[in-house]
């Protein structure tokens, strides 16, 4: 797959769609680029991330984006899903489920992220981080929330969490955990096969032309953190049916090397921009730039009953 360098430059403002007088701020801490956060408080074409005319064109820049910025366009031409409509599910704040599954494998020769700061951090550290900038935004927005951790190692999930709205204790946990080295291969089934043991997603209710709200929905948010590993998946009946599902979100975060030959990012982001058959998931891609990161997980922060689809979504500062 070739790569084309970019003549533009990434604006990522978080969403504010969910909370009233609770709004995301842009999560704070990127800017400050250190020290750790408080505990308290279709198939589709993608445009990921969405782009903005750039400021500098500079030969250097733009060599710069082309290492940085995974090519999200699929290798053939597919349209998007049309098993739902865009607007077929009810707009309602109904309470979320949400899995945060963190890769805890780290490549060989990782680059670690680079902060504001100037200080630098180990892949999995700053994943850390940033679930636990994440939680404590989304739970500030809406404490009724519940949250579960699972963790990819070299070759297996494990659920170190269940659900629960005590955020504390889920980033407590998660500072127990150590990285972990690659394999060549990893498998989704154990992913989804775990979680179809560990919850039940809402049956679609509806009467007539009214669809109404269910009483959760379960959305996955995949943090997958390898450049050389390709996911892999053998779809069967519970698994197809998880991924069909209405009511079950999967979004993905990926973090990667810089691009070149040697390694298999656009292949791996192809891979799991594929796993969502409706059209309702987030796919993003970040390189080693933590502030970048950071904002990027604040898109993740609307509820996904009430954001829109991320081809529609619009980031831009727009003038009073």
């Amino acid at each position: 797959m070739s790569e084309k360098p970019s003549t533009s430059r990434e604006r990522i403002i978080p969403i504010e769609m969910e909370g009233d007088e609770n709004r995301v701020e842009g999560i704070k801490e990127a800017e400050m680029g250190s020290g750790e956060p408080s505990t308290s408080k279709s198939r589709k074409e993608r445009i990921v991330p969405i782009q903005i005319e750039a400021e500098d064109s500079s030969d250097e820049n733009k060599a710069k984006e082309a290492a940085t910025n995974l090519d999200t366009n699929d290798p053939e031409e597919k349209t998007k899903p049309t098993n739902l409509k865009s607007n077929a599910l009810p707009k309602v704040n109904v309470k979320e489920k949400i899995i945060l599954v963190v890769d805890s494998a780290e490549d060989e020769k990782f680059t670690p992220f680079w902060q504001i700061n100037g200080q630098e951090r180990k892949p999995f550290d700053m994943l850390k981080y940033a679930v636990a900038v994440f939680l404590n935004h989304k739970h500030s927005m809406d404490k009724k929330h519940e949250y579960a951790v699972a963790i990819l190692t070299a070759n297996n999930v494990s659920w170190v969490v269940d659900f629960t709205n005590k955020i504390d204790e889920i980033i407590s946990k998660l500072e127990e955990i150590k990285s972990c080295q690659t394999e060549d291969i990893f498998q989704l089934n154990s992913l989804f096969e775990l979680i179809c043991q560990k919850v039940q997603v809402p049956r679609l209710c509806k009467m007539e032309d009214i669809i109404f709200p269910p009483p959760y929905i379960v959305r996955t948010v995949l943090l997958y953190g390898r450049s050389y590993t390709m996911p892999t998946l053998l779809e069967n009946k519970e698994i197809q049916e998880l991924l069909k599902s209405p009511y079950f979100i999967l979004d993905v975060l990926m973090t990667h090397e810089t691009i070149d030959e040697d390694n298999n990012c656009n292949k791996i982001f192809n891979v799991l921009q594929n796993l969502d058959v409706k059209g309702y998931s987030y796919f993003l891609s970040v390189g080693r730039d933590a502030k970048t990161l950071l904002y990027s997980m604040g898109k993740l922060l609307g509820h996904p009953l009430q954001r829109p689809r991320q081809e529609l979504a619009n980031y831009a500062i727009q003038p009073k």
